[in-house]
């Protein structure tokens, strides 16, 4: 397996992944109607904006010259926190076959690698309170919940 950087050229791939991703994880979390109309164009763009407009940067993980997964980065969204302090992972999703596999764990390793080359002492990132097969993947690697809970604006969802 081989960890790059994502390209223009991915986010068709990254944007199937996603989709898939999100039905097998949030699957008794979300609304069925929400899971329901995610689509692959709308995630295009969505992942199209980010690039362009150099909001963090996109990982993907290669096997057999296919993708299997990706990570998104960045600086820290949440003003209450040091941008310069810390990174922000924003989204990590892996195949589901793929699951448990060591995909997410290489993933999440070049993610606080490539955080700290770019200054960040500590890294961050937000997981839905009812996703305990991710939750379990964070402890297992060593991420610590700081308690923080928030409501997500668009989903009214608990992260």
């Amino acid at each position: 397996m081989v960890i790059r950087k994502g390209t223009h050229s991915d986010l068709l791939l990254v944007s199937e992944i996603h989709i898939k991703a999100w039905r097998f994880a949030y699957d008794n979390i979300m609304e069925a109607r929400v899971l329901d109309n995610l689509n692959v164009k709308d995630r295009i763009r969505a992942w199209e904006s980010v690039l362009d407009n150099y909001q963090g940067e996109l990982f993907v993980a290669n096997k057999d010259k296919t993708i299997i997964g990706f990570i998104h980065l960045s600086s820290v969204r949440d003003t209450d926190l040091d941008s310069k302090l810390f990174g922000e992972i924003t989204a990590i999703y892996i195949e589901p076959e793929y699951i448990g596999k060591g995909v997410g764990y290489r993933l999440l390793l070049e993610a606080i690698s490539h955080l700290k080359t770019k200054g960040h002492a500590k890294v961050f990132l937000w997981v839905l309170k009812n996703n305990i097969l991710a939750k379990q993947f964070y402890i297992r690697n060593g991420v610590v919940s700081n308690g923080k809970e928030k409501i997500h604006p668009d989903k009214s969802l608990v992260e």
